[in-house]
């Protein structure tokens, strides 16, 4: 969804499937977004271990609590 190259993509298609949280990679940054809409979703990508930020990220989801982290090595 071309991710690199901004989030417009992937937010769209979040949209469209009426997604909770989307999970993504491939920039090797990490990020995290809760966007709030009339259908509201999360945005996380955990980072690169090995790269650039050598970041990792924990998805944590217990009932309707959804806890995202973030860290680095």
């Amino acid at each position: 969804y071309n991710v690199k190259y901004g989030l417009e993509n992937i937010k769209s298609l979040a949209r469209s499937r009426k997604a909770d949280i989307v999970l993504f990679g491939h920039t090797h940054r990490m990020y995290e977004e809760y966007v709030s809409e009339s259908t509201p979703f999360y945005l996380f990508n955990p980072g690169s271990i090995s790269k650039e930020d050598y970041s990792f990220g924990i998805l944590t989801v217990t009932g309707n609590t959804v806890l995202l982290s973030l860290g680095r090595v």
